[in-house]
């Protein structure tokens, strides 16, 4: 133990932390990302705004955690963008839909729940 410190008494050094900001890159807001319609039903639409050209992944996790359904990552242009995937083979429940950027490093999660 470095330092210790109980009401008025100090006991040891304790270390000064320096903190630095984390760069971070221009992206835009998570608002900009839907899936719809939710609850969905034989197939799911997701609609997203690209800045600019990247290659985008889509895949679609269980409650459990197991990818069910997976889009390859595939460059797409800047703008709007709408993807369907189909999914009428799968069972009812809960799905988290994880869009990757690969150009940006980031991840978006949305929650979806499929009925019959």
């Amino acid at each position: 133990m470095i330092g210790y410190r109980k009401g008025a008494e100090t006991w040891g050094q304790t270390p000064r932390l320096t903190c630095r900001p984390l760069a971070t890159i221009a992206s835009r807001p998570a608002a900009t990302t839907a899936a719809f319609p939710n609850p969905f039903g034989s197939e799911l639409s997701v609609a997203f705004i690209l800045v600019h050209s990247q290659t985008v992944a889509l895949t679609l996790h269980d409650g459990l955690g197991r990818a069910v359904l997976a889009r390859p990552a595939a460059p797409l242009p800047a703008g709007q963008q709408q993807v369907a995937l189909p999914t009428a083979g799968l069972p009812v429940g809960v799905y988290s839909l994880h869009l990757r950027f690969v150009g940006e490093g980031r991840t978006e999660v949305l929650r979806v729940v499929k009925t019959q």
